[in-house]
């Protein structure tokens, strides 16, 4: 369904099980932007080295909600293990119950949308776990308009 705010569900899903590579860190969220920049162009370059595959949008896991820091571990999905270099390690996505929503439009705008999703996880009695992930199904590139940005949330729900 769409809504005012751009965005597509939310809805309950089952996360099935996915490796990714990532660089994890706690990065002061004035860094953010290095910290992606250094992400996404370290891991591809690992995983090339490795012969391993990414098999899907590039992610960020966040552990816990993000304040002057975040908790984050950003990279790719991958075909298989890799060996720990150049600070990619390999990690799993938590499974089970989700709530997830795409949100079209600049990252700016995704502040916002996790408190609807909050909203409306709470009016549905759903607890949210403090594990949540972006996939960003639409890569920024210099040439980008960000109001055609897709990026699809995924906040893991206490058992």
């Amino acid at each position: 369904m769409q809504q005012e705010s751009d965005e597509v569900g939310p809805k309950i899903v089952e996360v099935p099980p996915t490796l990714v590579g990532v660089i994890h860190d706690v990065v002061p969220m004035n860094q953010m932007v290095s910290f992606f920049d250094r992400v996404f162009a370290t891991v591809p370059q690992v995983l090339a080295k490795q012969d391993v595959a990414i098999v899907g949008p590039a992610v960020a896991v966040y552990f816990g909600a993000p304040g002057e820091t975040a908790d984050i571990a950003a990279g790719f999905p991958i075909a298989s293990e890799i060996d720990p270099a150049e600070g990619v390690t390999s990690l799993w996505l938590p499974t089970g119950q989700a709530v997830t929503a795409l949100h079209i439009g600049s990252y700016d705008g995704l502040a916002d949308a996790y408190s609807r999703l909050l909203e409306w996880m709470t009016e549905r009695s759903l607890t949210p776990a403090q594990v949540m992930w972006e996939s960003y199904v639409t890569m920024p590139t210099p040439e980008a308009d960000p109001a055609d940005m897709r990026t699809v949330i995924t906040w893991l729900l206490q058992d």
